[in-house]
C-alpha cells in the first residue's frame, strides 16, 4: 500500500512537470511574474500623460497590496505600426501597446478582446467600432478630436471669427486679408490669407450632404468640394499645391489663417505660439476623429491579462487620468459626463464648442487616396482631369476595406 501511494505521488509530480508552459499559444503568467513591457511610439515629452497613467495605476495597485513592475520601450512612430504586428504574431513584442484607430488594420488582429461589463461599456459614447471575433472591443479610444482653424493675431488682428459660422462668411473674412483688397487688414506680399490640408475635403463633402460610402460599403467618391477649393485658389486666398503645408505656413507666419490639427498648438514655433488663436471649423458639419488608447497583446492570458485589463479600464475611467489624456490631445472625452475645461482661444476650447461634429476616422490607406485625389487634379495645379482623378480614387478605394467608414457613416447618413 505504501509503495502504491509513493508511485501515485511520483506520477502526479511527473504529470505536473510535463504540463505545457504555454497553452494555445498564449503566455501564462503567475501573480509573482508581473513585469509588464509597454510600447509607446513617442517620448515622455510628447506622451507624458500616458507615462503618468501607468505610474498612477501602479501606485493604485500598490495601495491595494498588489505589486508589479513595468518598463516602457519607446518606438519610432514610422516603424511602430508595421513592427508591432510582426512582433506580436511571432509571440514576442510588448504586453501592452499604444493603439490608434487610423491603424486599425494593423492593430485589431493582434489585440486581445477587453473584458468590460455592459455597465462599464455604457459609460462611453463609443465602444463598438473596433471589435474582436467575439464581439467585444479590442480597444476603446480615449478622445474625440475635431480639426480646428487657427488665426495668427499678429497678422490678422481684426479677423472676425464670429463671422465664420458658415463657409461663405469665412471666405468673406479671408478676402479682407488679400494684399490688393484695399482693406486696412490687407496682408503684406508673400503672406497668404489661408492654407489647409486635404482633410478639409471631408468637411466639405459632409456639408454637401454626401458620404464616402453607400449602404453596401462601396466607395462614392466624386468631385464634391472641388469647385469650392478651386475658387479659393482663383480668389488668391490660398494656393494648395504651390505653398507649404498648413503646419509649416502656421509656424513660419506665412499664412494668416490655417485649417489644422489640435496638436499644432502644442508644437507651434516660438514665432507664433503666443499669437495664434483657435476657433471651430465653419459649416453645418465638420468631422471628429478618435484618438489613442491601449491594446493588450493577443498572446497574453491568466493573471497578467487580468492586470492589463484592469489597467485599461483605469486609464479609460479614472477621471484625473482621462482628463490629462484628453487635454493632451486638446479634445473631448469618450467617457460620458466628464467635463474638460479649456482656456478660451485654444484648440481644446474650439473642440468643446464644435457641436456639429460627425464621427469620421478613415484608415491610413483611405487617407492616402483622398490626399492623392486632391494632389492629382489639374484644377489645383496638377496634371489629371477631374474625371481621371475621381475614377482613379474610386478604383483605389474599392481595393481596400471600407467597413469602418461605412459603420461610422451609418450613424448619420440619413440626417446629413
Amino acid at each position: 500500500m505504501k509503495k502504491l501511494k509513493t508511485m501515485l505521488i511520483l506520477f502526479a509530480i511527473l504529470a505536473s512537470i510535463s504540463m505545457p508552459i504555454f497553452s494555445s499559444g498564449e503566455k501564462e503568467n503567475s501573480k509573482e511574474d508581473m513585469k509588464i513591457t509597454v510600447w509607446i511610439p513617442g517620448d515622455e515629452e510628447e506622451y507624458g500623460f500616458y507615462f503618468d497613467a501607468l505610474a498612477s495605476f501602479k501606485e493604485k495597485m500598490e495601495n491595494e497590496g498588489k505589486s508589479f513592475d513595468y518598463v516602457i520601450e519607446q518606438q519610432p512612430w514610422g516603424d511602430y505600426w508595421t513592427k508591432l504586428p510582426l512582433e506580436v504574431n511571432n509571440k514576442r513584442g510588448p504586453d501592452l501597446f499604444l493603439t490608434h484607430p487610423a491603424y486599425d488594420e494593423n492593430i485589431r488582429g493582434i489585440s486581445k478582446e477587453l473584458s468590460l461589463s455592459d455597465a462599464e461599456k455604457a459609460k462611453f459614447a463609443v465602444t463598438d467600432l473596433y471589435l474582436g471575433p467575439n464581439g467585444e472591443p479590442v480597444y476603446i479610444p480615449t478622445t474625440f478630436v475635431s480639426k480646428v482653424m487657427y488665426v495668427n493675431r499678429a497678422l490678422a488682428p481684426n479677423f472676425n471669427t464670429a463671422n465664420c459660422k458658415t463657409w461663405d462668411g469665412f471666405v468673406k473674412e479671408l478676402e479682407k486679408l488679400l494684399p490688393n483688397s484695399g482693406s486696412a487688414d490687407a496682408l503684406a506680399e508673400g503672406i497668404i490669407p489661408f492654407q489647409y490640408s486635404y482633410h478639409m475635403l471631408y468637411d466639405l463633402r459632409y456639408n454637401a450632404g454626401k458620404t464616402f460610402t453607400d449602404r453596401n460599403g462601396n466607395p462614392t467618391l466624386d468631385d464634391t468640394g472641388f469647385d469650392f477649393l478651386k475658387s479659393l485658389d482663383d480668389k488668391g486666398v490660398t494656393n494648395y499645391v504651390a505653398r507649404e503645408s498648413a503646419e509649416d505656413e502656421l509656424n513660419n507666419a506665412t499664412a494668416a489663417v490655417v485649417y489644422g490639427e489640435p496638436w499644432m498648438e502644442f508644437w507651434a514655433s516660438d514665432k507664433v505660439k503666443d499669437v495664434i488663436e483657435a476657433f471651430p471649423v465653419p459649416g453645418k458639419h465638420t468631422t471628429k476623429a478618435l484618438e489613442l488608447s491601449f491594446g493588450i497583446n493577443k498572446n497574453i492570458s491568466g493573471a497578467k491579462y487580468e492586470l492589463l485589463n484592469e489597467y485599461v479600464k483605469f486609464m479609460l475611467m479614472d477621471k484625473d487620468t482621462i482628463t490629462s489624456i484628453v487635454k493632451g490631445s486638446s479634445g473631448t472625452p469618450n467617457l460620458k459626463g466628464l467635463v474638460v475645461d479649456y482656456k478660451a482661444g485654444t484648440a481644446g476650447a474650439a473642440n468643446v464648442n464644435t457641436s456639429n461634429a460627425l464621427l469620421f476616422l478613415p484608415s491610413q490607406p483611405f487617407e492616402v487616396i483622398v490626399k492623392n485625389l486632391m494632389a492629382d487634379w489639374e484644377g489645383l495645379g496638377s496634371t489629371k482631369t477631374r474625371e481621371e482623378t475621381v475614377k482613379n480614387a474610386n478604383y483605389a478605394a474599392s481595393q481596400i476595406d471600407l467597413n469602418v467608414i461605412k459603420v461610422q457613416e451609418d450613424l448619420y447618413r440619413d440626417n446629413l
